[in-house]
């Protein structure tokens, strides 16, 4: 069993592989931005912390990952703007990455 956090859980790809994960007993954590999709997510077994990846700091991300064996970015902007699309789908990224390695 492995303990796994997805970025982007509340989409379509992170949804579906949370179920996936969680149907063949792996440990599933979610980062979500509204305090409604945490409880959503609490009910089919996931621990959803609340934070936005866009503002969150790279040592905000390590503190949320800890106890993680695997992180799967799965999170997009939507098609925002240019702003979001960088800070998401850029910017998030790096930090995802940077955070892991702490």
């Amino acid at each position: 069993m492995a303990n796994v956090m997805i970025l982007g859980i509340t989409g379509g790809v992170g949804g579906l592989l949370a179920q996936k994960l969680r149907s063949r007993g792996d440990a599933v954590r979610g980062l979500v931005r509204r305090d409604d999709h945490k409880a959503a997510l609490a009910t089919q077994g996931v621990d959803a912390r609340v934070g936005d990846l866009a503002l969150m700091t790279v040592d905000e991300l390590a503190e949320t990952f800890s106890g993680v064996d695997v992180i799967v970015f799965t999170a997009g902007s939507n098609g925002g703007s240019r702003e979001v699309t960088k800070a998401v789908d850029g910017d998030g990224v790096t930090k995802a990455i940077d955070a892991a390695r702490l």
